[in-house]
């Protein structure tokens, strides 16, 4: 069955109102524009490991603390929206990728996706919401399966590259 249902961001801003992640590479972008945009930012670690041989913590995800995104205008709209963080490219899948054995054992592949049905693009329109059930979501969320394959590759690296500790 062809679809030709596609998503397309209503720039409500509902995304911006939870919380943004960040892998540490994003963080220096995220502070360039905050300073360029006078802006306050907050980012604390959120995903970290303790590097036992070397006695210190290694961070792999941050988060923006504040609530909504300080790069979300008054009028809605991302301020930064051709620069989008990977979390935010992504939206409204939601991923989550098991190098372990953690899902097997909950009876799930070792990547899990799942789409926010909150989204307000999704909501208010009902053959999009009936697409997500029977077609592939990457025939749906072209450019945002593109960010989930991009996170992917981001999070398997920093995952090989710290297996070790």
């Amino acid at each position: 069955m062809s679809n030709n249902i596609r998503f397309q961001c209503q720039q409500c801003g509902l995304c911006c109102h939870r919380h943004i992640c960040l892998y540490p590479f994003e963080i220096k972008k995220a502070r360039e524009f905050a300073k360029k945009l006078k802006k306050q930012l907050q980012i604390v670690p959120l995903r970290k490991i303790f590097d036992i041989q070397n006695q210190n913590i290694i961070v792999f995800i941050y988060m923006i603390k504040q609530r909504p995104c300080p790069f979300l205008s008054t009028e809605n709209f991302c301020l930064i929206n051709e620069n989008k963080f990977i979390a935010c490219r992504k939206y409204p899948i939601q991923s989550w990728i098991d190098l372990g054995k953690v899902f097997a054992k909950l009876g799930l592949t070792h990547e899990y996706y799942e789409i926010d049905l909150n989204c307000t693009s999704i909501k208010t329109q009902p053959a999009l919401n009936e697409a997500i059930k029977t077609n592939p979501i990457q025939s749906i969320f072209p450019s945002e399966y593109q960010a989930v394959i991009e996170d992917k590759k981001i999070w398997i690296e920093l995952q090989s590259k710290y297996r070790i500790l």
